[in-house]
């Protein structure tokens, strides 16, 4: 029997030499120097949407003209395609992308013109409006402050 323990301890003793062996190869490989990537965004393929909500005013930095989104195929709600917009939020510095109503759009285009609101900061704060299916905006044009 004790040559049974013997060679059990053995190898267990191999065993065990053996995955030291590979972790310590596995540690070696983790704790090589990695080089950053170097590199600067150039545009934004996607926007994230930011959205309009009662009662709450948004800042932004309008960034493009305002664009009807593509039509979805076999829509069945009869609804057609949302105008959008690309914005900057100024408080996150994301660059996102608005639904503009309709009201909100005849606004911008009779003080603006059809691009006269690209570049120009904004509050923009929607409102309900009672007994009505849609809302009305609150609009200001801001300057950032250095």
């Amino acid at each position: 029997m004790a040559t049974k323990k013997v060679i059990t301890e053995t190898q267990d003793d191999a065993f065990d030499s053996l995955v030291k062996d590979q972790e310590q190869k596995a540690v070696s490989k983790k704790a090589a120097p990695k080089t950053a990537l170097k590199f600067k965004k150039t545009r934004s393929v996607t926007r994230e949407l930011l959205k309009l909500e009662a009662g709450t005013p948004i800042y932004i930095r309008c960034d493009s003209v305002i664009f009807k989104a593509e039509e979805q195929p076999g829509r069945k709600d009869g609804m057609e395609a949302p105008n959008l917009m690309d914005v900057i939020n100024l408080e996150t510095g994301e660059e996102q992308r608005i639904i503009v109503p309709a009201v909100l759009y005849a606004e911008l285009e009779d003080k603006y013109g059809e691009n006269g609101h690209i570049g120009v900061c904004f509050e923009i704060e929607k409102y309900k409006i009672e007994n009505k299916r849609y809302s009305g905006f609150k609009i200001s044009e801001i300057e950032l402050e250095d």
